[in-house]
């Protein structure tokens, strides 16, 4: 009596186990379900605009079967519309399975995939005789760019709204469409969706209208190579047009730098990237000298704030531009000193800079925290 009541206690345990478990397996990332019919795990995916075929992530089929892939009916497989299925595959765990499809797939298109057991005569019988085991649902999408018109806060930074890609490449910014034209910058591509993806250009740009365009990465794998990394034909060119827009006094550069405790400034990065060598030709770090080029406009955003506020100077540590004090330049016109808020401030390394610029400090810690600036 007592090994029975234990059992029974057992196997109520079990299955209030298995009851958990299920939902567990269904929550997690991508679309899955699983159970004594077989596993189903399908994500939303990129696909290309011609000879498309879909990944199943994983198929575990209990028996052998069939992977389908249809369109959608009212939230359920339209079995009548089957865009593509397997061979027969053996049963057991199937993992990334490729179905090809012999009907394209529309951008946006909602379809199904579906686990099918073999009625025994290694015949495609759906529907009819094939019994569906399992069924899930998801979204795919064709390449893509869409870009919006902007105001660009730096001269050489542009941002495309989103970008699809099924096989990465490269988003390169052109001043023509059709891939025509000079190619202004480029940035690379992950596979899949990417939202607000930001190309930096080689040079600053004034108001202009440009083109950003999927190219692939047909030479060295990472390296962008003009004239062999082509734009991408999916048929067509992929591309999307928009009006960069740019306002007086705006920066080409963006500087950042934070406070190392009350020892040093640490410079921490450039955008562009490209310009990092141009003014650290002696490596980016703790109080590097720097070297503005004459007639560029800086932005420098401070992370010491007004605990650490930054200076400009000159000789015997004249203040010249200052997040502290007036600086005696400050109402320069060719200098265009402009403080944004407590951190970020801008100015133009303007010929009256040149002629006086020493060194940069911290207007408290004025012998700790300071290093080289010029204007050669």
């Amino acid at each position: 009596m007592k090994t029975m009541f234990r059992d029974r206690i057992s196997w109520i345990l079990a299955g209030s186990a298995l009851l958990a478990v299920v939902p567990l397996l269904q929550r997690c990332g991508g679309s899955s379900t699983a159970g004594l019919n077989g596993r189903l795990t399908v994500s939303n995916q990129i696909l290309d605009f011609t000879g498309q075929s879909v990944v199943v992530s994983l198929a575990d089929l209990v028996g052998d079967g069939f992977l389908v892939i249809t369109a959608d009916s009212g939230n359920a497989p339209d079995s009548a519309t089957q865009l593509g299925a397997s061979g027969v595959l053996a049963a057991g765990t199937h993992n990334n399975q490729a179905v090809s499809l012999g009907t394209d797939a529309t951008d946006g298109q909602k379809l199904w995939a579906v686990i099918l057991e073999d009625d025994g005569n290694n015949t495609l019988d759906y529907p009819g005789a094939d019994t569906v085991k399992v069924q899930r649902s998801f979204t795919v999408n064709l390449p893509s760019v869409t870009a919006s018109n902007q105001t660009l806060a730096l001269t050489t930074l542009v941002t495309v709204a989103q970008v699809r890609s099924v096989d990465g490449g490269w988003l390169v910014i052109h001043d023509a469409a059709g891939g025509a034209g000079n190619i202004l910058g480029h940035a690379a591509l992950a596979v899949g969706t990417q939202t607000n993806q930001t190309v930096e250009l080689d040079a600053p740009t004034g108001n202009a209208t440009l083109y950003a365009i999927i190219h692939t990465d047909a030479g060295t794998i990472g390296l962008y190579e003009p004239g062999t990394d082509d734009p991408l034909l999916d048929p067509g060119i992929i591309e999307d047009t928009f009006d960069a827009t740019v306002a007086a006094g705006t920066p080409e550069m963006r500087i950042n730098v934070v406070n190392s405790g009350t020892t040093a400034y640490s410079w921490t990065s450039v955008v562009p990237s490209w310009a990092e060598a141009g003014l650290f030709a002696g490596g980016m770090g703790m109080d590097s000298a720097i070297t503005f080029t004459l007639g560029d406009r800086y932005e420098i955003v401070n992370g010491g704030g007004s605990s650490h506020p930054f200076e400009l100077v000159g000789a015997a540590d004249s203040v010249k531009l200052s997040q502290s004090v007036a600086g005696s330049l400050e109402a320069d016109v060719t200098i265009d000193w402009v403080e944004i808020n407590a951190t970020t401030f801008r100015f133009t390394a303007s010929a009256s800079l040149q002629a006086v610029l020493t060194n940069y400090r911290c207007a408290i810690h004025t012998a700790a925290m300071r290093g080289s600036a010029s204007i050669p």
